[in-house]
């Protein structure tokens, strides 16, 4: 069936592909995610951290949401965001510019359930973390193009201790 933003299609598909050096380490699982065009959707995730990461120069990034297709840090997104094991951030990004929300946890060993939902027929962005809505919702940079569920870790320069993030589930979600 086609991808009909007018009249109404969700299209969701999947693929795994492996990457290079230097992009999104070991794995990504990707697919497009097509919303129609009057209808909210969301996504959700549980997450941990197996294994804190000890950096050396550069930046550590663990990204999970929806991306534009990339072998390097994605441009266009929705998603969940922690730099160097840092808070995760609700990031809204379009056209180079990004709205931030901090959600007032970082990853660690603990099981979280971070999801975000999209209302206002793409107008508005809100984070929950354990089912509790937290912080602001988003209301700017929402990207409009096809987006994929991915996951990743990428580093710009080193660690020394390795960085390891737990996908333990995950869902997107239409017809709210």
């Amino acid at each position: 069936f086609i991808v009909d933003p007018t009249n109404g299609r969700t299209k969701l598909q999947y693929g795994v592909n492996v990457d290079a050096a230097d992009e999104w380490d070991t794995f990504r699982f990707s697919g497009t995610f097509t919303p129609r065009a009057a209808e909210d959707w969301g996504f959700k995730c549980i997450v941990n951290e197996a294994t804190a990461p000890v950096i050396g120069a550069g930046t550590l990034y663990y990204l999970i949401g929806l991306y534009e297709a990339s072998s390097a840090l994605p441009t266009e997104h929705i998603g969940f965001r922690s730099l160097s094991s840092g808070n995760w951030f609700l990031v809204c990004r379009n056209g180079g510019i990004e709205t931030t929300v901090d959600l007032g946890v970082g990853p660690d060993t603990t099981l979280r359930l971070l999801e975000f939902r999209i209302t206002g027929d793409g107008t508005s962005v809100q984070a929950y973390v354990d089912n509790v809505a937290t912080g602001a919702a988003i209301t700017t940079n929402i990207p409009t193009g096809l987006l994929s569920c991915q996951c990743g870790v990428l580093c710009t320069g080193t660690i020394t201790t390795a960085a390891v993030m737990n996908l333990w589930g995950i869902g997107v979600q239409s017809g709210f």
